[in-house]
């Protein structure tokens, strides 16, 4: 998550690749994001408008930014058609972004057999995206174990002090439910430095705190 791939976040990377003087003719130009005044006046467009963008047969780059960015406008109104261009792009070596593109294939789709096999691990700021999809896939199946590790991870990664409590929960339900006293130990263990009010010693300690506070104002 915080959620880390923007719609255009794919022009930053093939910006670095391409610092090289535009007079270097070694450089393939269709690996170079469109100009800024194309995107400058594309980015915000309808999404009816941009259907109609006209892309010519050499114009890469022009295509895959249409493609990426209808794909991210549509995953959750349209999110079939969103699929399609995520496995379109990602089987695009081509593409600078390929690897993102099946993540977000994989984000959206569902239970679709023709992707290409999920990676096992990705770049660092691919590691959000990552976990949402395996948190994603564990909570598909019946099997408890996935959910916790998935939830576990999401703890993991989160800033978030309170979210970081509520995905340690559902893991500890997770484990409960599956029986596992090594794997609730552990996960209690984490909650509880997250948030130590939720430990039984602690509270019953701020309990009797509070009952002695009381006894001297009384």
């Amino acid at each position: 998550m915080p959620k880390i791939i923007l719609a255009f976040s794919f022009f930053s990377v093939i910006l670095g690749c391409a610092t090289t003087s535009r007079l270097d003719t070694r450089i393939d130009k269709r690996l170079t994001p469109p100009v800024p005044n194309f995107i400058s006046k594309w980015k915000n467009a309808p999404v009816s408008d941009l259907e109609k963008l006209e892309v010519g047969a050499k114009e890469d780059n022009i295509r895959w930014w249409k493609t990426y960015t209808l794909a991210m406008a549509k995953k959750t109104t349209a999110p079939k058609e969103a699929c399609e261009g995520f496995k379109s792009l990602s089987s695009e070596n081509d593409f600078p972004l390929h690897d993102l593109a099946l993540l977000r294939a994989y984000e959206t789709c569902v239970n679709d057999k023709a992707l290409a096999e999920l990676p096992n691990s990705t770049v660092p700021w691919y590691r959000d995206l990552m976990v949402d999809i395996k948190l994603k896939e564990a909570l598909e199946t019946s099997d408890l174990r996935d959910d916790m590790a998935a939830y576990v991870e999401k703890a993991r990664l989160d800033n978030n002090k309170k979210n970081k409590e509520e995905f340690y929960l559902k893991a500890l339900l997770a484990a409960q439910k599956s029986e596992s006293k090594e794997d609730i130990e552990q996960i209690q263990t984490a909650l509880y430095k997250n948030s130590p009010r939720l430990n039984p010693p602690s509270f019953g300690k701020r309990f009797k705190q509070r009952r002695f506070r009381l006894s001297l104002s009384s």
